[in-house]
């Protein structure tokens, strides 16, 4: 009878081993691409932040203001994209972000009603609408 069991446990064994196998490489795969990402994120707002701190030094405020605006601007966008394809939890915090920023500046009418960015060209008017026309669509937002 185990003759006749065994070569059915070796293969359940063997399948075990192959999943296993295939889970642990695949947690290990995708953390050090995740790992990755979020190194190259981290080298990319550290430039960021830099740029605006050196305008800042340098005096040149609105310099500094107007490269805040073009990035946060491009970060609205990016969570607009993206939070349609997020889990509840975070569908609500970008709800919560999005309308906080839509807020101030619908509050602030003056800073935002016309302003510009430092890397200024043709296509940035319609940027700007299109930031505005997100955030308006963010300002009563449920999923």
């Amino acid at each position: 009878m185990l003759k006749k069991l065994l070569p059915y446990l070796v293969a359940v064994a063997v399948a075990i081993g192959i999943f296993l196998g295939g889970f642990y490489f695949g947690v290990h795969t995708f953390a050090s691409m995740k790992g990755t990402t979020m190194l190259q994120d981290n080298f990319i707002q550290s430039t960021q932040i830099m740029s605006a701190l050196n305008y800042l030094d340098e005096g040149k405020d609105e310099q500094a203001r107007q490269y805040l605006l073009l990035n946060l601007d491009a970060t609205i966008l990016g969570i607009n994209g993206l939070a349609e394809h997020a889990d509840k939890q975070s569908y609500q915090t970008a709800c919560n972000i999005l309308t906080g920023i839509a807020k101030h500046r619908k509050d602030n009418p003056a800073k935002y009603s016309a302003y510009t960015y430092s890397l200024e060209n043709q296509q940035s008017p319609d940027i700007r609408k299109e930031v505005a026309l997100v955030l308006h669509n963010w300002e009563s937002c449920r999923k």
